[in-house]
Protein backbone atom coordinates (compact mmCIF):
# COMPACT_ATOMS: atom_id res chain seq x y z
CA UNK A 1 0.00 0.00 0.00
CA UNK A 2 1.15 3.40 -0.62
CA UNK A 3 1.46 5.99 1.70
CA UNK A 4 -1.72 7.52 1.14
CA UNK A 5 -3.95 4.46 2.07
CA UNK A 6 -1.68 3.29 5.01
CA UNK A 7 -2.52 7.36 6.26
CA UNK A 8 -6.45 6.57 5.06
CA UNK A 9 -6.39 3.16 6.76
CA UNK A 10 -4.52 4.36 10.46
CA UNK A 11 -6.97 7.00 10.55
CA UNK A 12 -9.89 4.83 9.78
CA UNK A 13 -8.40 2.47 12.94
CA UNK A 14 -7.86 5.25 15.21
CA UNK A 15 -11.39 6.72 14.49
CA UNK A 16 -12.89 3.19 14.76
CA UNK A 17 -10.81 2.75 18.51
CA UNK A 18 -11.78 6.17 19.98
CA UNK A 19 -15.46 5.17 19.35
CA UNK A 20 -13.98 1.45 20.88
CA UNK A 21 -13.06 3.60 23.72
CA UNK A 22 -16.52 5.98 23.96
CA UNK A 23 -18.22 2.72 24.15
CA UNK A 24 -16.10 1.20 27.34
CA UNK A 25 -16.38 4.78 29.09
CA UNK A 26 -20.63 4.42 28.80
CA UNK A 27 -20.45 1.15 29.71
CA UNK A 28 -18.23 2.04 32.64
CA UNK A 29 -20.50 4.59 33.43
CA UNK A 30 -23.63 2.44 32.88
CA UNK A 31 -22.32 -0.09 35.26
CA UNK A 32 -21.08 2.33 37.76
CA UNK A 33 -24.83 4.39 37.79
CA UNK A 34 -26.63 0.84 38.18
CA UNK A 35 -24.47 0.03 41.13
CA UNK A 36 -25.23 3.76 42.97
CA UNK A 37 -29.43 3.14 42.41
CA UNK A 38 -28.84 -0.54 43.53
CA UNK A 39 -26.41 0.54 46.81
CA UNK A 40 -29.50 3.33 47.70
CA UNK A 41 -32.06 1.07 47.27
CA UNK A 42 -34.20 1.70 44.14
CA UNK A 43 -33.91 -1.78 43.16
CA UNK A 44 -32.62 -1.11 39.87
CA UNK A 45 -30.95 -4.92 38.29
CA UNK A 46 -28.55 -4.21 35.54
CA UNK A 47 -30.45 -7.80 33.72
CA UNK A 48 -28.28 -11.07 33.21
CA UNK A 49 -24.48 -10.45 34.39
CA UNK A 50 -23.97 -13.00 32.08
CA UNK A 51 -24.89 -10.86 29.21
CA UNK A 52 -22.97 -7.53 30.95
CA UNK A 53 -20.04 -10.21 30.92
CA UNK A 54 -20.34 -10.73 27.42
CA UNK A 55 -20.53 -7.33 26.44
CA UNK A 56 -17.32 -6.43 28.27
CA UNK A 57 -15.74 -9.45 26.55
CA UNK A 58 -16.35 -8.83 23.13
CA UNK A 59 -15.65 -4.83 23.72
CA UNK A 60 -11.96 -6.32 24.94
CA UNK A 61 -11.59 -8.39 21.89
CA UNK A 62 -12.72 -5.37 19.42
CA UNK A 63 -9.86 -3.32 21.06
CA UNK A 64 -7.49 -5.69 20.99
CA UNK A 65 -8.56 -6.54 17.66
CA UNK A 66 -8.34 -2.89 16.51
CA UNK A 67 -4.88 -2.43 18.23
CA UNK A 68 -3.88 -5.60 16.46
CA UNK A 69 -4.71 -3.95 13.23
CA UNK A 70 -3.03 -0.87 13.90
CA UNK A 71 0.16 -2.09 15.09
CA UNK A 72 0.40 -4.18 11.80
CA UNK A 73 0.08 -1.04 9.54
CA UNK A 74 2.73 0.56 11.91
CA UNK A 75 5.08 -2.29 11.62
CA UNK A 76 4.55 -2.60 7.95
CA UNK A 77 5.77 1.05 7.80
CA UNK A 78 8.98 0.60 9.92
CA UNK A 79 9.57 -2.57 7.94
CA UNK A 80 9.75 -0.30 4.83
CA UNK A 81 12.48 2.34 6.34
CA UNK A 82 14.63 -0.65 7.50
CA UNK A 83 14.68 -2.12 3.91
CA UNK A 84 15.44 1.51 2.33
CA UNK A 85 18.17 2.08 5.39
CA UNK A 86 16.01 4.78 6.84
CA UNK A 87 14.81 3.76 10.09
CA UNK A 88 16.65 5.43 13.18
CA UNK A 89 15.80 4.04 16.22
CA UNK A 90 13.77 5.50 18.93
CA UNK A 91 15.31 5.04 22.82
CA UNK A 92 13.68 5.19 25.60
CA UNK A 93 14.03 3.63 29.47
CA UNK A 94 11.94 -0.13 28.64
CA UNK A 95 11.88 -3.10 30.92
CA UNK A 96 12.54 -5.77 28.27
CA UNK A 97 10.10 -8.33 29.79
CA UNK A 98 7.61 -6.24 29.39
CA UNK A 99 7.98 -5.59 25.81
CA UNK A 100 8.91 -9.01 24.71
CA UNK A 101 6.20 -10.75 26.71
CA UNK A 102 3.55 -8.42 25.57
CA UNK A 103 2.62 -7.49 29.33
CA UNK A 104 2.48 -4.15 28.46
CA UNK A 105 1.58 -4.22 24.57
CA UNK A 106 -1.22 -6.44 22.86
CA UNK A 107 0.78 -8.82 20.23
CA UNK A 108 0.55 -12.25 18.79
CA UNK A 109 2.94 -14.07 21.13
CA UNK A 110 1.02 -12.42 24.17
CA UNK A 111 2.25 -13.52 27.16
CA UNK A 112 -0.78 -12.91 29.10
CA UNK A 113 -2.73 -16.00 28.71
CA UNK A 114 -1.75 -19.38 30.89
CA UNK A 115 -1.34 -21.01 27.20
CA UNK A 116 1.06 -19.14 25.89
CA UNK A 117 3.10 -18.80 28.79
CA UNK A 118 3.02 -22.71 28.61
CA UNK A 119 4.06 -22.53 24.93
CA UNK A 120 6.09 -19.73 25.20
CA UNK A 121 7.96 -19.16 28.20
CA UNK A 122 10.63 -16.57 28.63
CA UNK A 123 13.88 -16.74 31.47
CA UNK A 124 16.27 -13.91 32.80
CA UNK A 125 19.44 -13.94 33.59
CA UNK A 126 19.73 -12.16 35.86
CA UNK A 127 16.08 -11.95 37.35
CA UNK A 128 14.80 -9.65 37.33
CA UNK A 129 16.68 -7.75 34.43
CA UNK A 130 17.56 -3.90 35.33
CA UNK A 131 15.60 -1.42 32.94
CA UNK A 132 17.29 0.00 29.77
CA UNK A 133 17.26 2.13 27.17
CA UNK A 134 16.68 0.67 23.62
CA UNK A 135 14.39 1.22 21.02
CA UNK A 136 10.99 -1.42 21.96
CA UNK A 137 9.69 -1.63 18.35
CA UNK A 138 12.93 -2.92 16.96
CA UNK A 139 12.80 -5.66 19.91
CA UNK A 140 9.29 -6.34 19.63
CA UNK A 141 9.44 -6.44 15.90
CA UNK A 142 12.98 -8.56 15.35
CA UNK A 143 11.41 -11.60 18.97
CA UNK A 144 8.18 -11.49 17.26
CA UNK A 145 10.12 -12.27 13.67
CA UNK A 146 11.92 -14.89 15.35
CA UNK A 147 9.30 -16.69 17.01
CA UNK A 148 7.42 -16.42 14.13
CA UNK A 149 9.88 -18.63 11.99
CA UNK A 150 10.59 -20.94 15.32
CA UNK A 151 6.76 -22.06 15.10
CA UNK A 152 6.88 -21.96 11.27
CA UNK A 153 10.11 -24.19 11.11
CA UNK A 154 10.16 -25.84 14.75
CA UNK A 155 8.18 -29.15 15.78
CA UNK A 156 4.48 -28.17 15.19
CA UNK A 157 2.91 -26.80 18.22
CA UNK A 158 6.27 -27.12 20.12
CA UNK A 159 7.53 -25.31 23.29
CA UNK A 160 9.71 -21.75 21.99
CA UNK A 161 11.68 -20.80 24.62
CA UNK A 162 12.86 -16.77 24.89
CA UNK A 163 16.03 -16.99 27.13
CA UNK A 164 17.62 -13.47 27.88
CA UNK A 165 21.07 -12.60 29.35
CA UNK A 166 22.38 -9.90 30.21
CA UNK A 167 26.51 -9.39 31.47
CA UNK A 168 26.61 -6.37 33.53
CA UNK A 169 30.68 -6.10 33.06
CA UNK A 170 30.72 -6.02 29.21
CA UNK A 171 27.29 -4.18 28.94
CA UNK A 172 25.89 -7.09 26.13
CA UNK A 173 23.29 -8.83 26.18
CA UNK A 174 22.27 -11.94 24.31
CA UNK A 175 18.19 -13.08 23.36
CA UNK A 176 18.04 -16.80 22.67
CA UNK A 177 15.29 -18.20 21.18
CA UNK A 178 14.90 -21.88 20.97
CA UNK A 179 12.93 -24.90 19.45
CA UNK A 180 12.85 -27.73 18.58
CA UNK A 181 13.58 -29.90 15.64
CA UNK A 182 11.35 -29.74 13.00
CA UNK A 183 10.73 -31.00 9.74
CA UNK A 184 14.04 -31.40 7.37
CA UNK A 185 15.81 -30.44 10.72
CA UNK A 186 18.34 -33.63 9.69
CA UNK A 187 19.03 -31.98 6.13
CA UNK A 188 19.72 -28.59 7.80
CA UNK A 189 22.53 -30.34 10.14
CA UNK A 190 24.19 -32.33 7.36
CA UNK A 191 24.20 -28.53 5.59
CA UNK A 192 26.54 -27.28 8.02
CA UNK A 193 27.55 -23.67 8.17
CA UNK A 194 26.36 -23.41 4.79
CA UNK A 195 22.28 -23.54 6.08
CA UNK A 196 23.40 -20.92 8.43
CA UNK A 197 24.92 -18.36 6.37
CA UNK A 198 21.73 -18.85 3.73
CA UNK A 199 19.24 -17.89 6.11
CA UNK A 200 19.80 -14.68 6.84
CA UNK A 201 20.81 -14.20 2.22
CA UNK A 202 18.22 -12.16 0.91
CA UNK A 203 15.58 -13.63 -0.98
CA UNK A 204 16.57 -16.94 -0.19
CA UNK A 205 14.38 -19.86 1.67
CA UNK A 206 16.64 -22.73 2.69
CA UNK A 207 13.50 -24.54 3.51
CA UNK A 208 11.75 -24.41 0.23
CA UNK A 209 14.21 -26.62 -1.43
CA UNK A 210 13.70 -29.55 0.77
CA UNK A 211 9.93 -29.38 -0.54
CA UNK A 212 10.84 -29.88 -4.10
CA UNK A 213 13.38 -32.56 -5.71
CA UNK A 214 16.08 -31.29 -3.19
CA UNK A 215 18.76 -30.90 -5.96
CA UNK A 216 19.49 -27.63 -5.19
CA UNK A 217 20.13 -26.03 -2.07
CA UNK A 218 19.10 -22.48 -2.50
CA UNK A 219 16.18 -21.14 -3.86
CA UNK A 220 16.00 -19.06 -6.42
CA UNK A 221 16.91 -15.46 -5.52
CA UNK A 222 14.55 -12.01 -5.28
CA UNK A 223 15.70 -8.70 -6.66
CA UNK A 224 12.75 -7.28 -5.28
CA UNK A 225 12.54 -4.83 -1.99
CA UNK A 226 11.08 -7.42 0.21
CA UNK A 227 9.55 -10.85 -0.73
CA UNK A 228 9.31 -14.48 1.22
CA UNK A 229 12.93 -15.41 2.13
CA UNK A 230 13.28 -12.13 2.97
CA UNK A 231 12.67 -12.28 7.04
CA UNK A 232 15.81 -13.69 8.35
CA UNK A 233 17.74 -10.72 5.90
CA UNK A 234 15.71 -7.87 7.34
CA UNK A 235 16.26 -9.30 10.89
CA UNK A 236 19.35 -9.17 10.45
CA UNK A 237 19.28 -5.33 9.61
CA UNK A 238 17.48 -5.00 12.84
CA UNK A 239 20.30 -6.56 14.96
CA UNK A 240 22.69 -4.37 12.66
CA UNK A 241 20.86 -1.21 13.52
CA UNK A 242 21.24 -1.87 17.04
CA UNK A 243 25.23 -1.99 16.94
CA UNK A 244 24.78 -6.05 17.26
CA UNK A 245 24.26 -9.23 15.19
CA UNK A 246 22.61 -12.29 15.27
CA UNK A 247 23.29 -15.86 14.17
CA UNK A 248 21.50 -19.35 14.02
CA UNK A 249 22.54 -22.58 14.96
CA UNK A 250 20.93 -26.10 14.03
CA UNK A 251 21.74 -28.30 16.88
CA UNK A 252 21.21 -32.08 17.03
CA UNK A 253 18.07 -31.61 19.78
CA UNK A 254 17.19 -27.99 18.82
CA UNK A 255 17.43 -25.15 16.77
CA UNK A 256 19.08 -21.42 18.72
CA UNK A 257 18.06 -18.12 17.20
CA UNK A 258 20.52 -15.30 19.10
CA UNK A 259 21.01 -11.74 19.35
CA UNK A 260 23.72 -10.24 20.82
CA UNK A 261 23.47 -6.43 21.07
CA UNK A 262 25.33 -4.02 23.76
CA UNK A 263 22.73 -3.29 26.48
CA UNK A 264 23.73 -0.39 28.49
CA UNK A 265 21.81 -0.34 32.00
CA UNK A 266 19.49 2.70 32.37
CA UNK A 267 20.59 4.20 36.03
CA UNK A 268 20.97 7.74 35.97
CA UNK A 269 23.03 9.08 38.15
CA UNK A 270 22.58 12.21 40.89
CA UNK A 271 24.36 15.31 38.40
CA UNK A 272 22.53 13.76 35.50
CA UNK A 273 18.82 14.48 37.29
CA UNK A 274 17.55 17.86 36.22
CA UNK A 275 17.19 20.71 38.90
CA UNK A 276 13.54 20.63 37.42
CA UNK A 277 10.79 18.28 38.17
CA UNK A 278 8.92 17.71 34.95
CA UNK A 279 5.92 16.33 36.91
CA UNK A 280 5.20 19.45 38.84
CA UNK A 281 5.82 21.52 35.09
CA UNK A 282 2.85 23.74 34.34
CA UNK A 283 2.08 26.76 31.75
CA UNK A 284 1.43 29.86 33.24
CA UNK A 285 -2.76 30.13 34.30
CA UNK A 286 -3.66 32.52 31.23
CA UNK A 287 -2.89 30.10 28.83
CA UNK A 288 -5.27 28.62 26.56
CA UNK A 289 -4.81 25.56 24.46
CA UNK A 290 -6.17 25.25 21.23
CA UNK A 291 -6.23 22.36 18.86
CA UNK A 292 -7.25 20.76 15.64
CA UNK A 293 -6.87 17.38 13.93
CA UNK A 294 -9.41 15.00 11.96
CA UNK A 295 -9.17 11.89 14.17
CA UNK A 296 -11.02 11.57 17.35
CA UNK A 297 -8.41 9.67 19.24
CA UNK A 298 -5.65 12.49 18.59
CA UNK A 299 -8.42 14.97 19.53
CA UNK A 300 -8.72 13.55 22.67
CA UNK A 301 -5.08 12.59 23.21
CA UNK A 302 -4.46 16.53 22.31
CA UNK A 303 -6.69 17.15 25.17
CA UNK A 304 -4.65 15.15 27.45
CA UNK A 305 -1.54 16.38 26.23
CA UNK A 306 -2.60 20.16 27.14
CA UNK A 307 -4.23 18.78 30.84
CA UNK A 308 -0.44 17.71 31.33
CA UNK A 309 1.17 20.59 30.35
CA UNK A 310 -1.08 21.98 32.94
CA UNK A 311 -3.90 24.02 30.98
CA UNK A 312 -6.76 24.17 33.02
CA UNK A 313 -9.66 22.17 30.98
CA UNK A 314 -12.15 25.07 30.23
CA UNK A 315 -9.12 26.82 28.10
CA UNK A 316 -8.88 23.48 26.33
CA UNK A 317 -10.16 23.52 22.58
CA UNK A 318 -10.01 20.68 20.37
CA UNK A 319 -11.89 20.88 16.60
CA UNK A 320 -12.01 18.25 14.24
CA UNK A 321 -14.89 16.97 14.51
CA UNK A 322 -16.33 17.43 11.13
CA UNK A 323 -16.06 19.65 8.31
CA UNK A 324 -17.59 23.03 9.17
CA UNK A 325 -15.18 22.80 12.60
CA UNK A 326 -11.99 22.81 10.12
CA UNK A 327 -13.22 25.03 7.43
CA UNK A 328 -13.82 27.69 10.34
CA UNK A 329 -10.60 27.11 11.88
CA UNK A 330 -8.96 30.07 10.87
CA UNK A 331 -11.94 32.40 11.37
CA UNK A 332 -12.39 30.93 14.74
CA UNK A 333 -8.57 31.32 15.82
CA UNK A 334 -8.62 34.92 14.85
CA UNK A 335 -11.80 35.96 16.16
CA UNK A 336 -10.78 33.99 19.94
CA UNK A 337 -7.40 36.14 20.20
CA UNK A 338 -9.38 39.45 18.97
CA UNK A 339 -11.21 38.66 21.79
CA UNK A 340 -8.85 37.64 24.17
CA UNK A 341 -6.01 40.33 23.39
CA UNK A 342 -3.37 39.70 25.93
CA UNK A 343 -3.52 35.90 26.60
CA UNK A 344 -1.16 33.56 24.75
CA UNK A 345 -2.16 30.65 22.93
CA UNK A 346 -0.80 27.22 22.26
CA UNK A 347 -1.92 25.73 19.35
CA UNK A 348 -1.29 22.48 17.42
CA UNK A 349 -2.38 21.63 14.17
CA UNK A 350 -2.25 18.20 12.55
CA UNK A 351 -0.95 18.95 8.72
CA UNK A 352 -3.07 16.11 6.84
CA UNK A 353 -6.80 17.50 7.28
CA UNK A 354 -8.92 15.19 5.85
CA UNK A 355 -12.64 16.75 5.49
CA UNK A 356 -15.76 16.10 2.89
CA UNK A 357 -16.67 18.68 1.21
CA UNK A 358 -20.32 19.95 -0.48
CA UNK A 359 -19.81 17.59 -3.14
CA UNK A 360 -18.76 14.67 -1.19
CA UNK A 361 -15.12 15.00 -2.43
CA UNK A 362 -12.21 14.54 -0.21
CA UNK A 363 -10.21 16.66 -0.19
CA UNK A 364 -6.94 17.44 2.50
CA UNK A 365 -6.31 20.64 3.87
CA UNK A 366 -2.65 21.38 5.10
CA UNK A 367 -2.81 22.18 9.21
CA UNK A 368 0.56 24.41 7.97
CA UNK A 369 -1.52 26.45 5.60
CA UNK A 370 -4.10 27.25 8.29
CA UNK A 371 -1.60 28.58 11.11
CA UNK A 372 -0.17 30.79 8.06
CA UNK A 373 -3.56 31.66 6.98
CA UNK A 374 -3.94 32.41 10.75
CA UNK A 375 -0.70 34.60 11.72
CA UNK A 376 -1.40 36.85 8.16
CA UNK A 377 -4.52 38.10 9.90
CA UNK A 378 -2.75 38.78 13.34
CA UNK A 379 -1.63 42.01 14.31
CA UNK A 380 1.95 41.99 15.07
CA UNK A 381 1.53 41.95 19.22
CA UNK A 382 -1.10 39.32 18.79
CA UNK A 383 1.50 37.16 17.01
CA UNK A 384 3.87 37.14 19.76
CA UNK A 385 1.18 35.88 21.65
CA UNK A 386 1.07 32.55 19.74
CA UNK A 387 2.85 29.50 19.69
CA UNK A 388 1.84 26.99 17.24
CA UNK A 389 3.36 23.43 16.14
CA UNK A 390 2.25 20.71 13.44
CA UNK A 391 1.65 17.37 14.09
CA UNK A 392 2.37 14.88 11.38
CA UNK A 393 2.31 11.31 11.66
Amino acid sequence: ANRFTRHEVKNGLLAAIGLYESLCDAQSRQLTKSAVKTDVGIGFELGDPSGTDDVVRCMNELGKSLHDTLDTILIEAMTRDLIHDLYRPHRQKINISSVLSGSTHDSTFSGSSAGNLTRFPMITRPSPLPLFNMDPNLLRYLHKQALSNACKYGKTGGIVLTEIIHDEKSERMQINIINLPGEFHDRLINMGSDAEDQVFQKGIQVHENFQGDGSSRISKKSQAAALPGDGAWIIRKCAKIMKGDCAIKFEESRTVFSLDIPAKTFLPKKHYLPTTDFKSFSLPSRVWGIAIDDSKVQMKLLGKFFEFAGIQKDRIKVFGKNADEIMGFVDFVVNFMDENMGDHVLLIADENLDVMDEASKHITISGSQLVENIRLRLLPEQEKQLVAFIRSA
